[in-house]
């Protein structure tokens, strides 16, 4: 307790100095914070896509694709392929007995960004009829469904925001053909709402590739994703894959995920090293000016654990600072914001809002400490072995 107590006392005579140095502390807090700031905007990032993707899936639901496919794309389900899976007794059905499976036929489509003017590769996503029962997040938000057997589409709330000319009433450009957008839907900011959606027999029609790409079906529960594995590699009449729709969703987005983090922490760590250096320097000069008020702790009996404990002290709260600096410019500049970028082996777009998670922000003040201390430690050491009488003599 002495100790702590002698540390406390020490360190609240550096902080009560503060101000006849404010030149080091602030460039030591600033350079922290843009250290902090980049790497919490990055990471951000990492969160937003991760809820986005994280949001369109339920744990009671599962995909499933042609044996071996890589991607959604390139999968092909034949409509026999539909049909022996909607007679699996492990899929559930609604209280009229109608299954709870949606065939889909997943199509590219070019759309413009607003914000780049770029030419991007968006989805159309063709969906059958139980689409709603399957999918109960969607729910439109402006107009109405697309008729089945019309070339209408329905597009997420965030891909009209995103691109260009997808206004509700305008047309869109797909496979020679001008679409009518006939309403807005949401599915809680999730990967969905980056999407168009259209009857699923037009777009196979259009596109001609008279094959669905997926089949989701819905299951009892979570437990129900193992059963329906078995089931439907135990079908010899059919080679599929399947998966739960979080596991495929996470595959969608690993080599994305993969990217931002190391984005984060290769760039992160590179203004974290500059940042350290900086708060060193700025921690030498402090201690440089200050060298007769250390010495004469140290002559009044104050231990070396005690001075290097309090000067520690003070660079952390001082990267503290430049923490919480940091995380505030990254909300402000990135926080809430809509990105848009390319997922996936087949690099389709995806439209998500960054996301300044309490996770991001621990991060970030973590790295800010962990700047402040060794920027701290290392001229504190240097200040206690130094000899006292030297520095009482310090001009």
């Amino acid at each position: 307790m002495r100790m702590l107590r002698l540390i406390a006392q020490a360190a609240l005579m550096n902080l009560q100095g503060l101000s006849r140095r404010r030149l080091n502390a602030l460039v030591m807090v600033v350079s922290i914070a843009g250290a902090v700031a980049v790497f919490s905007g990055v990471l951000a990032m990492n969160a937003g896509l991760d809820g986005a993707m994280r949001d369109a899936g339920r744990p009671d639901r599962a995909i499933v694709l042609r044996a071996g496919s890589t991607v959604e794309i390139a999968s092909a389900i034949s409509l026999d392929d539909v049909r022996a899976i909607q007679n699996s007794t492990q899929v559930r059905k609604n209280a009229d007995g109608t299954v709870l499976l949606t065939a889909e036929a997943v199509g590219p489509i070019t759309l413009v960004e607003k914000s780049s003017g770029l030419e991007v590769n968006g989805t159309i996503r063709g969906v059958g009829p139980e689409m709603l029962a399957v999918r109960p997040e969607i729910e439109l938000v402006a107009g109405r469904m697309f008729e089945p057997g019309k070339f209408e589409v329905v597009v997420g709330r965030q891909a009209m925001e995103q691109f260009q000319g997808l206004t509700l009433g305008g047309q869109v450009a797909a496979y020679g053909t001008q679409w009518k957008i006939v309403g807005v839907f949401a599915a809680r900011h999730s990967m969905r709402e980056s999407e168009l959606m259209a009857d699923a027999t037009v777009v196979m029609d259009v596109s001609r590739r008279p094959m669905f790409q997926n089949v989701t079906v819905v299951l009892p529960d979570a437990a129900g994703v193992a059963g329906f594995k078995q089931a439907v590699a135990a079908n010899p009449g059919i080679a599929m894959d399947v998966f739960s729709e979080p596991e495929f969703l996470q595959r969608e987005s690993r080599s994305l995920n993969g990217l931002l983090g190391f984005m984060a922490y290769v760039m992160g760590g590179i203004m974290a090293l500059g940042a350290m250096f900086v708060a060193i320097n700025a921690m030498y000069s402090s201690i440089d000016d200050r060298r007769r008020e250390i010495a004469t702790l140290r002559a009044l009996g104050f231990p070396p654990l005690v001075v290097v404990s309090s000067i520690v002290v003070e660079a952390a709260l001082l990267a503290l600072l430049g923490g919480a600096l940091g995380a505030v410019l990254a909300a402000l500049v990135a926080g809430g914001r809509t990105v848009s970028t390319a997922v996936g082996a087949d690099l389709r777009q995806l439209v998500f809002d960054v996301s300044m998670t309490p996770s991001v922000v621990l991060q970030g003040i973590a790295a800010a400490l962990a700047i402040g201390v060794v920027g701290g430690l290392v001229p504190a050491i240097r200040a206690v072995r130094s000899q006292v009488v030297d520095d009482l003599r310090a001009i």
